[in-house]
């Protein structure tokens, strides 16, 4: 093994506890979830802090991270939405921003040229944010209660932040998309 390799060995053992944490929260098993998904969400620090700080970068991490945090986090707000604890239509769009952001640097990868991507400020604040609600919900459920409000309030936060990378995310690439298609007419 490469030690360069390290953060994306990091990124695959976050795609591994991905479905112990849906399970265990699916079983009411709280505690488990809530402790399961503390070592994905600091192993997603851990990976970024060394691919950035040691430059171990690959086009394979560069993709699988940010899959990887958006299966984590659309199995954790289904799970939650199938118990109750969060609201179907929350999850909705956790879903439809993500499918929609999918779909559109597919369509940029296979007819605009190819795709250099790299998250906005906006779309890794909404990334905390998703992170920290699911995160209240499994220490609320698991480890420690938290007034609902307090969870209810960061719940609004994020989902401002969902709608606003959204938007952000649709505007500047289909910006660039527009204006790449036109220097190539010209």
């Amino acid at each position: 093994m490469n030690i360069r390799q390290l953060p994306n060995i990091i990124t695959l053992l976050r795609f591994i506890l991905i479905f112990p944490i849906v399970i265990a929260l699916l079983s009411n098993k709280y505690e488990l979830a809530f402790y399961l998904f503390l070592a994905a969400a600091i192993s997603d620090g851990v990976d970024g802090f060394l691919a950035r700080c040691f430059r171990w970068t690959s086009r394979f991490g560069s993709i699988a991270d940010p899959l990887s945090d958006k299966l984590l986090m659309l199995g954790c707000f289904a799970a939650l939405a199938w118990l109750g604890y969060v609201s179907v239509w929350v999850w909705a769009l956790v879903f439809a921003r993500d499918l929609v952001i999918s779909f559109g640097a597919l369509y940029y990868q296979f007819c605009v040229e190819r795709l250099a991507f790299r998250p906005s400020f906006i779309s890794k604040t909404n990334t905390v944010a998703q992170l920290f609600v699911i995160g209240l919900w499994l220490l609320h459920l698991g480890a420690k209660p938290i007034p609902v409000t307090l969870i209810s309030l960061f719940t609004a936060v994020m989902i401002i932040t969902t709608v606003v990378s959204f938007v952000n995310y649709v505007w500047v690439w289909a910006a660039r998309a527009w204006q790449k298609k036109r220097e190539i007419v010209v």
